[in-house]
């Protein structure tokens, strides 16, 4: 049964490298004004696959805001985010981001991107 089960997860593994290929392949081949659309939807498949609670370090974000010379009031203005709080919540970890599905996390994660932190590490 062990060979069985090695067989199986190498035939897994096999399977996933080659999903991982062919989504490498159409995000090149894609125009850079629908590269962000396409990585919206394949964010959407990862946080519906993996528990992003442990993804996502408010520290991190907390530490690239401040590099920035950003306080959390003039970075929620900045990504017209409600106020300081959400950003607040975000960085103690009150609300992840990851799983907010509203426009301002959206922004928030962007932002973070941009700067050097991708929390699904794509």
């Amino acid at each position: 049964m062990e060979d069985e089960d090695k067989r199986q997860s190498e035939a897994y593994r096999i399977l996933l490298e080659t999903y991982i290929s062919e989504i490498r392949k159409k995000f090149l081949q894609t125009e850079n004004d629908a590269k962000l659309g396409f990585l919206s939807r394949l964010e959407t498949i990862v946080k519906v696959n993996i528990d992003s609670t442990f993804l996502f370090e408010g520290s991190k974000a907390k530490e690239i805001r401040l590099k920035n010379g950003l306080s959390q009031t003039k970075l929620a203005k900045k990504l017209d985010i409600g106020s300081c709080s959400t950003i607040s919540n975000y960085e103690k970890g009150v609300y992840n981001p990851l799983r907010v599905e509203s426009k301002g996390g959206r922004r928030y994660l962007e932002w973070l991107k941009n700067e050097g932190y991708n929390p699904f590490n794509l």
